[in-house]
């Protein structure tokens, strides 16, 4: 089922448009918003603490809140499904047949959809709560993005040394 839908879609063209629209959504939007937790966005990092998040949140001004809860509504949906489309078409033209490489993106953006639910839970209640089982349970599914994100590179490196390096030596 998949994979009619990913030799429809997958070009060198569609990967390339869909990396320009990563990086124009980091340079545009991301390196101009306040999500910054301590000079770093929670999405950054590999895992947090409920000490980190209650420090880091209450040293917010409201404003900056308010802008990371928009950010998380707005781009934070969308940048997901683009870096996913990327990595599957890149996986598929990379793998061609065996679909399955195709498929793990899939998981890094529910990981990701999940921990900004997570976020925007913590950012509406940490004040006057105790937060701590979703702050740990949010800080899991960033790992988890972030493993997957790791397994998603070994596939493209690999992927490409087998298309480019490994094929030209036969």
């Amino acid at each position: 089922m998949a994979a009619p839908l990913f030799s429809r879609y997958a070009s060198p063209k569609t990967v390339l448009t869909l990396f320009l629209v990563m990086i124009a959504i980091n340079v545009f939007f991301f390196s101009k918003t306040g999500q910054r937790v301590e000079g770093i966005p929670l999405d950054l990092k590999f895992s947090y603490t409920p000490a980190f998040v209650y420090s880091a949140f209450d040293a917010m001004p409201e404003s900056e809140i308010n802008q990371y809860k928009k950010a998380l509504y707005t781009m934070d949906v969308l940048y997901p499904v683009v870096y996913t489309l990327f990595f599957t078409f890149a996986l598929y033209l990379l793998y061609g047949s065996h679909t399955w490489p195709s498929i793990i993106p899939y998981f890094m953006m529910g990981f990701d959809l999940l921990e900004n639910t997570g976020i925007i839970i913590m950012l509406n209640s940490f004040k006057g709560h105790n937060i701590d089982n979703i702050i740990r349970t949010t800080s899991l599914f960033t790992s988890l993005k972030w493993i997957v994100f790791i397994i998603i590179i070994v596939l493209l490196s690999n992927g490409l040394l087998r298309k480019f390096v490994y094929k030209k030596s036969r």
